[in-house]
């Protein structure tokens, strides 16, 4: 008659002996027990439980049955605490002669084994290698069990899911993995330092990609390794053998486009795209570290060009802000001198104030403390005109660089209203007849009680005026304006630096 399988005979605490002959607790000489050669699990770091035991005593018996082979006892359960037990014993023998034990006693072979790995596999966490060992020896343990009369609910799968406390679907992905992953890698995965992912994806793969990747890139994430493994299966097993680039005999660096896409799975080169025509390999930020040794110098010698040209351009662009602050200040000086303006003499600009003495120094070719960012003898980029003209007694059209005369002689146009911190007399009003940059007074009304006059410089484009680029609203009016000097562009002298570098690329 068939016997049913019940699972809960065999796990811990449960009190259910209807597989069992008989269970008892006695105290068992040591040297009497073996351990069990199909205890697959690891037995260590029982320092711990060592002075655990040798404080409290040992709370827990661990579980033997009678050895077939001889007359002492199998160990099933608790092989950590016998161990740590057999480490006092050094210390003290008389006193861990004897060790607590229950004695159970199974119907076969295939019992008492399932029985130590339930047992085992309840007291601890196992890692997922371990769960597939322990799934294949149940499945195995099962069937010799149904052979030896035992009945099983449903599918055997279900059973051993169930045993081993996990889903089917896991249980297949870990068959799987023990059947097909690669040596070198199974070794890893036992190891504890594969991922259940990562074994999974190789276990997939032929035997000979999981070798070539092991070679490559042994650490490879499981993205990389499904998008290898789908390069690799389609045909293309990286030998580039029909790739060739500029200036290379065919190439043969196959196992460095491999690491490259097992290291880098979101910019796959496939073996077919050449490191020299690689944009990876070119641009700026993360450079792809897999590049070949002919790429890696001529990114070398890219990246020192371009420096050498920045080096030039930004030496090139102070020499002209330089000399356009000297510019300024020679025409700051000639009217000084013409006045008799002292040293001592206050040019107040935008941002800052300026004396004589420091202009002079400007104009002496002294840049040590000139502003990198802006021109303070400009009148656009800041020169205070109304007050600098006062100060040396020069017109402002002279500030302004329209005229090279100190004091032009005034038109005949009927005289601007006065405004406090501008000489009135060389302003223009009305509508200017050229599109340009122009140095204006404007008037503000907030409709509110709030006016006011500012010095702003302003465009006339399309017969209309512009602040910044946005066209002025009702609330500002142009009163008067200058015509400004054209502004200084580095254009050209950064042509000329680039046409220097299309000279060294033709050599």
């Amino acid at each position: 008659m068939a016997k049913k399988f019940n699972l809960a005979d065999f796990l811990p605490g449960t009190g259910n002996v209807s597989n069992l002959d008989t269970m008892e607790i006695s105290l068992i000489p040591w040297e009497n027990i073996r351990a069990n050669d199909a205890n697959f699990y690891i037995v260590d770091e029982v320092e711990d439980l060592r002075n655990s035991i040798q404080m409290h005593g040992l709370l827990d018996p661990i579980t033997v049955t009678p050895d077939e082979e001889d007359d002492r006892y199998l160990l099933i359960s608790g092989h950590r605490r016998f161990k740590a037990w057999g480490l006092l014993r050094q210390e003290d023998p008389e006193r861990y002669e004897k060790i607590p034990a229950m004695i159970r006693r199974f119907e076969s072979k295939a019992l008492t084994e399932l029985a130590l790995i339930m047992a085992n596999s309840s007291t601890r966490v196992l890692t997922a290698a371990e769960i597939g060992r322990q799934a294949e020896r149940i499945e195995r343990l099962f069937y010799d069990l149904k052979e030896e009369g035992y009945e099983f609910p449903g599918r055997m799968r279900d059973q051993v899911a169930a045993a081993c406390n996990v889903s089917a679907s896991k249980l297949a992905r870990l068959k799987v993995i023990r059947e097909k992953l690669f040596a070198g890698f199974m070794g890893r995965w036992e190891m504890g330092k594969l991922s259940e992912a990562q074994a999974y994806e190789l276990a997939q793969a032929p035997e000979w990609v999981q070798e070539r990747i092991y070679k490559v890139a042994p650490d490879a994430t499981s993205t990389a390794i499904a998008n290898v493994r789908e390069v690799m299966e389609s045909g293309n097993d990286y030998s580039c053998t029909d790739l060739t680039g500029p200036g290379c005999v065919k190439c043969t660096h196959g196992d460095a486009f491999l690491r490259h896409d097992l290291d880098q799975p979101w910019y796959r080169c496939e073996g077919r795209k050449c490191c020299l025509k690689c944009d990876e390999a070119k641009r700026d930020w993360s450079p792809c570290s897999r590049m070949c040794s002919k790429a890696k110098d001529k990114r070398a010698k890219d990246s020192a060009r371009k420096k050498a040209r920045e080096e030039k351009e930004r030496e090139a662009e102070t020499n002209a802000h330089n000399a356009r602050i000297r510019e300024g200040a020679l025409r700051l000086v000639k009217a000084a001198d013409a006045s008799g303006a002292g040293d001592d003499t206050v040019i107040k600009t935008r941002y800052s104030s300026f004396t004589m003495k420091a202009v002079r120094a400007f104009a002496s070719g002294d840049f040590s403390r000139a502003p990198s960012y802006y021109n303070p003898f400009v009148s656009e980029e800041g020169l205070d005109v109304s007050s600098a003209a006062r100060a040396l007694k020069c017109s402002a059209d002279y500030l302004c660089g329209l005229t090279d005369e100190l004091q032009p002689e005034k038109a005949d146009a009927e005289p601007p209203v006065f405004v406090p911190f501008m000489p009135a007399p060389e302003w223009f009003s009305g509508d200017p007849e050229n599109d340009g940059r122009y140095l204006c007074t404007v008037v503000w009304d907030d409709g509110a009680g709030g006016n006011g006059t500012s010095e702003q410089t302003c465009d006339w484009q399309d017969g209309r005026w512009l602040c910044y680029g946005r066209e002025l609203d009702g609330m500002f009016t142009v009163r008067y304006w200058w015509p400004m000097p054209p502004k200084f562009e580095y254009r050209m002298l950064r042509d000329e630096i680039a046409e220097e570098d299309d000279d060294e690329d033709e050599g």
